[in-house]
C-alpha cells in the first residue's frame, strides 16, 4: 500500500457564539475540561486523541453528552449544551457557533489516501493521485 498525505487539520475547540471564549485568543485543555461537554461516540478518531491527551495532563471532563456524527455534536453545541474539539474542516459554517484553537495543545488530524502498490503505475491510479495531491496548490 502506498500512502499519500493530503491535508492536516488542527483540532479545534467549538462554542456557543455568545460564551465568553468565543470572542477571546483561544482556550486550554484545562478550560475545556471545566466545562459541560459534547463527545463524539465510540470509535471516533477525534475523541480518542482527546480522550488520550486528557489522560496524559490527569485531566477529566466535566458532564458530557455523548452524540454521534459532527452535524449532531455542531447542533448540540449551538443549542448550548457544551463545548466540543473537532477537526477543523468538520466544523460546520453556523453563525450560532464558534471554532477557537486550543492554546496548549497541537492536536491534528490527518487524511490520507491510500493506492495499492500493485496498482499505482495505471494510467488512471496516477492521474487521480496527481489530481489529490496538487487540488489546493495554487
Amino acid at each position: 500500500i502506498i500512502a499519500h498525505k493530503l491535508k492536516r487539520y488542527p483540532l479545534v475547540a467549538v462554542l456557543h457564539h455568545a460564551s465568553g471564549g468565543a470572542r477571546g485568543r483561544g482556550l486550554t485543555l484545562a478550560q475545556l475540561a471545566a466545562q459541560p461537554f459534547v463527545l463524539r461516540e465510540e470509535g471516533s478518531v477525534t475523541r480518542q486523541l482527546l480522550l488520550d491527551e486528557m489522560g496524559r495532563r490527569g485531566l477529566r471532563l466535566g458532564p458530557l453528552i455523548e452524540i454521534e456524527g459532527r452535524e449532531a455534536v455542531c447542533e448540540a453545541v449551538a443549542q448550548g449544551l457544551g463545548v466540543a474539539v473537532m477537526s477543523s474542516a468538520e466544523v460546520m459554517a453556523d453563525k450560532r457557533i464558534a471554532a477557537v484553537a486550543i492554546r496548549d495543545w497541537n492536536g491534528f488530524m490527518e487524511e490520507f489516501m491510500l493506492t495499492l502498490k500493485a496498482r499505482g503505475n495505471l494510467h488512471l491510479i496516477r492521474a487521480f493521485t496527481a489530481a489529490a495531491l496538487t487540488a489546493d496548490k495554487p
